[in-house]
Parts: C-alpha cells; structure tokens; sequence
C-alpha cells in the first residue's frame, strides 16, 4: 500500500484484507481431498484469493475532496446505466483477448465501486442530531396537559394515547399544532407519521398540510391555515375543488413570500413548485413523510405509504430558500367534506453534513458521459491494466 494513502483508506483497505475468500489456507483441516469436486474448488479458491489480493491495490476509493465527481452527481437509474455500460465493455474485451484474468479483474473492480456507491442516500445516524425542540411523541402533554415545544388549538384534540387529532370526521373543523420554537438548523429533517381516514368512502377531504413558514398559530382557508403566508407549504389534498389532470389525493408545496393569495379555486395549481400524486388516505400501515432539507441546496420529500420500509421519492426541489425565522406547523381542515387528520409522531433531526451522494440531486443525463470519461485515479488503472493485455502477452500470474 503506498505510503500516501489517506487514512480512510487505510481502514477501508484493512476491513478488505480481514475478508478471507475459502482457501485451503484459512481452514483447519490439514488432509487434502483428491477427488474432482474438491481439486475444483480448490483452483476456484486459489483463483479468487488471487484476484481479491489484486484488488485491494485497485479499488476505487472516494474521499471528501472528491464530492464533485462526476459519479455522484448522477441519478440511481443513470449509475445503473454507467454499471451496465461497464459490464458491456468488460463482455467485449472477454471476447476479444486471450488473457482473460485482468479483465476480470476489471469486472470486479467495477462491481466493488459500484455496490460501494450504491447505498440509500438517508443521512447516515452518525450526522444526525436529534431536536428535541422539534419532535413529538405520545403522550404529548405532561401532568399540566401542555407541551414544553408545541402548542396545539382550533379543533385539535389529544389522544395521549394514539394521536393528535386536528380535525374529526365532521364538517367545518379546523386544528394545528405548531412548534413554540423556531427552527434553526442550518440542514435539517422531519419525519412524522400521520393518518387520514374517515367513514365515507367516496367524498372525503379537504385535506392537511405541513408548514414551515414565518407566522404561525394563525387559522384561516389554507387547510386550516393563513393565507398570503410567508415560507414554504407542502399539501396533502384530498379533495378535487376542480377538474385536474392528475388524480387525487396529490401532495405538493408551494413557496410564499407575504403577498401571493393560495389558488384555492384550482387546487393551487398556480402556486405549485412541484408534486405527486400519492394513495396516502386510508392505509392499513403506517404512512409517514420524510423531508430533507440543505440549505442553498436542495429540498426533497419522500413518502411512505406503498409497503413496509418503501420510500417513494415525490419531488425535489433546487435552491429553495426559507425565511429568517421560521416555525414547524401542522394544519388540517374539513368543509361539506370531512375526514379525520391525525399526526402520530414528528422526529425532527439536525444534518450535521452534506452527505457526498446528495451533492447534487438533480443534472442532467449528460453527466454519464462525464462520468464515464472521468474516473477516479484507481479506476483508471484498473483499465490501463485490462486494456493493455490486448497488446501485450503479458502473463501475470492469473
């Protein structure tokens, strides 16, 4: 290993060298079976434990300086197609060349960097802090039936033991729970659990929305909140106030800045950045919404509502800016429709870092070709090996 690797390096190299492929070497039994299968697997053991060895000098390795490679700034679906390419070019030169063990060599190789890459791109827990200040758990009040953080009113009701209900299957309800502080981080997320369900199956609504904006405790027509709001809103509607091209319920945000009325008419249709259409109303498990938040970066909403532990990406959004000051809010409102609105729980955590695969969330296609051009130092090398068995008949003990 050369002596100017960096740390990370290091232990990620080490942590290779600790996984030992099966090999006579690294078992017990000093009495060597002489049958077919056995000499088999023998010659695959030894094969591989000299592949694993070469590569441990080859492997792709990424370090914080390293953020604005190409790789990362691709898409899940777009690394996918780059691995695919990959595999194509290492099919190809199998073909063509006599010498067959670097390439795959190679093969591994990119396989190694490319499940490495792979991972969910959640904040990992090591750079999460949670917020107290920000999050919500049953019983939700104390022995003075009030909470330290949140203040609750309109028609919202406590259940210390399933949930905060902003609004009841009846009509004309309006409730919202807001934090009491506002929120600080610099790079932040929420997650919170709700429940929208009621006894009508076919008319239902209106609807519940999750605010972070610079007033707060305030209702009024916005699903239970004020309108010409200052912040960001993100919409869970339920109900069609007009014909839409999408279906409903549909989730979307939308950005205020003091002085521009919801288009409550049309659904805010004129005020959507962006949204999704989601079945989040009646479901048998839970369903939950997880916003991630990088300040001059990004926005991104997830949703999980399909199946156990299944995120369904909704939108994301560049460069969006909030307030000075701002509050964490929940708001629902029923009018000649109702439905109940509950919250659950609310985790709110402060990101602590930029993670590298969320850099950057959204580019264009254009950046696989980069990316294929570009590669890291190690990878470079890898090929440079591969690609010059085709010239040279060079045995290197595979």
């Amino acid at each position: 290993m050369p002596s100017t690797s960096t740390s990370s390096e290091q232990q990620f190299r080490e942590s290779l060298r600790s996984f030992r492929w099966a090999s006579n070497s690294g078992g017990t039994s000093t009495t060597k079976s002489t049958t077919p299968l056995s000499r088999l697997t023998e010659t695959t053991s030894n094969f591989f434990g000299s592949v694993s060895n070469r590569v441990q000098g080859y492997v792709p390795l990424t370090g914080n300086a390293e953020q604005e490679e190409g790789w990362f700034t691709l898409t899940r679906w777009q690394r996918l197609a780059g691995f695919a390419v990959c595999l194509a070019t290492a099919a190809l030169c199998f073909i063509i060349t006599d010498n067959k063990g670097l390439v795959l060599l190679g093969l591994i190789a990119c396989c190694l960097f490319a499940l490495g890459q792979a991972s969910d791109n959640t904040p990992d827990a090591k750079n999460a802090i949670p917020l107290r200040t920000h999050s919500l758990y049953m019983p939700y009040i104390d022995q003075e039936l009030q909470n330290r953080w949140f203040d609750f009113g309109g028609d919202a009701v406590i259940n210390t033991n399933r949930h905060v209900r902003l609004t009841h299957d009846r009509q004309s309800q309006s409730g919202w729970l807001w934090s009491r502080l506002p929120l600080t981080a610099t790079n932040w997320q929420v997650e919170f659990e709700f429940k929208i369900d009621g006894s009508n199956p076919v008319l239902f609504g209106d609807g519940m929305a999750v605010w972070f904006t610079k007033q707060r405790t305030q209702s009024g027509p916005v699903f239970g909140f004020m309108d010409y709001f200052e912040g960001l809103g993100i919409f869970f509607d339920t109900y069609a106030n007009s014909r839409q091209s999408h279906s409903f319920p549909y989730v979307m945000a939308m950005k205020g800045d003091g002085k521009t009325s919801y288009d409550l008419a049309r659904d805010g249709k004129a005020n959507e950045l962006a949204g999704c259409e989601a079945d989040i109303r009646g479901r048998q498990l839970p369903t939950k919404a997880r916003i991630n938040f990088y300040k001059d970066n990004y926005l991104e909403l997830k949703l999980h509502y399909k199946d156990w532990d299944q995120w369904e990406p909704c939108f994301t959004l560049s460069n969006v800016s909030l307030p000075t000051v701002y509050y964490l809010g929940f708001t629902a409102l029923t009018g000649e429709v109702s439905d109940n609105h509950d919250i659950i729980s609310v985790a709110t955590n402060n990101i602590i870092a930029l993670p590298q695969r969320m850099k950057h969330p959204e580019v264009e296609f254009n950046a696989l070709p980069a990316f294929l051009i570009k590669l890291d130092w190690s990878s470079l090398y890898v090929k440079a090996h591969c690609y010059g068995c085709l010239y040279r008949n060079t045995n290197y003990g595979i």
